[in-house]
């Protein structure tokens, strides 16, 4: 079988998915390390056996609506790419609006920062990188996403991002505040989690999706436990769902943040909600 009959066959097989045709093509360049501008020159080249059948099974496994990021093992970030896999949420983009709304918003040479919910560490490694002479912590209760999240630090030469095993910030204390805190936390509510797309509702892990009966069951508890843990003026740094902007904004009064803002996504969603 040649390239192009291979990419033609595979784009058929995941005719169910909104782009079969780019999924085809990525997951046969990954096999053959290829850039996908190489496809077009090699159309007519025919594919050896081991390769054919190693597509094959990555087709049948992406028809089963296995993230395309799982199969391939790593996924983009803020330019730069991460290992991924079925311990921690795979980062969308519109998480790289939370980081830099937050880069933003901190000192242009922060001492210490937090990401509260690191998962496989995109946020808090990408901080560390963008800050090399911060002191970057990202916390997380899963030790699977823990161990990803050194891979990560491990692969992008990231030494002084700090993965620490909490709930949160719960062994951080006043007498070494951070600059910011920024946190991607679980915001679905629990009654909609059956109704997110398979790669969502099936491969990421429910804990990193699961945000209680509203959705902001852990957003409500950094809330109240970070304001001790910044030095004045410090900064918070939120993702949230856009339905759930008002009650945020009107969660962080009440508890006595100043300076809410709410900014929008790479779609123009209000998203990112920071405070001080």
């Amino acid at each position: 079988m040649t390239v192009r009959e291979a990419t033609v066959w595979a784009s058929g097989e995941l005719a169910v998915l909104s782009e079969p045709r780019l999924e085809a093509e990525l997951l046969l360049c990954g096999l053959m390390g290829w850039e996908r501008h190489r496809m077009y020159l090699e159309n007519e080249s025919t594919l050896p056996p081991e390769i054919l059948r190693s597509l094959m099974e990555l087709v049948a496994r992406r028809k089963s609506r296995e993230p395309l990021q799982h199969l391939q093992g790593e996924c983009g970030f803020y330019g730069r790419m991460f290992a991924c896999g079925p311990g921690a949420l795979i980062p969308r983009p519109e998480t790289e609006s939370l980081l830099e709304a937050f880069m933003g918003a901190i000192p242009a040479v922060p001492s210490r920062l937090l990401d509260a919910g690191t998962g496989s560490g995109v946020i808090g490694i990408s901080l560390a990188l963008e800050f090399p002479d911060s002191l970057v912590a990202g916390t997380d209760v899963s030790m699977e996403a823990l161990r990803l999240a050194a891979v990560n630090r491990e692969r992008l030469s990231a030494g002084n991002f700090l993965p620490v095993l909490c709930d949160l910030a719960g062994p951080f204390s006043p007498r070494t505040p951070f600059d910011g805190i920024v946190a991607n936390l679980p915001y679905v509510c629990t009654g909609e989690l059956d109704g997110l797309e398979p790669e969502v509702r099936d491969w990421d892990p429910r804990a990193a999706l699961d945000g209680g009966p509203d959705g902001l069951d852990l957003v409500r508890r950094l809330v109240s436990s970070a304001p001790p843990l910044l030095v004045p003026g410090g900064i918070l740094a939120l993702e949230i769902d856009p339905s759930q902007a008002h009650v945020v904004v009107d969660l962080l009064g009440r508890a006595g943040w100043s300076e809410v803002r709410v900014l929008p996504d790479l779609s123009g969603r209000d998203r990112i909600i920071t405070a001080i």
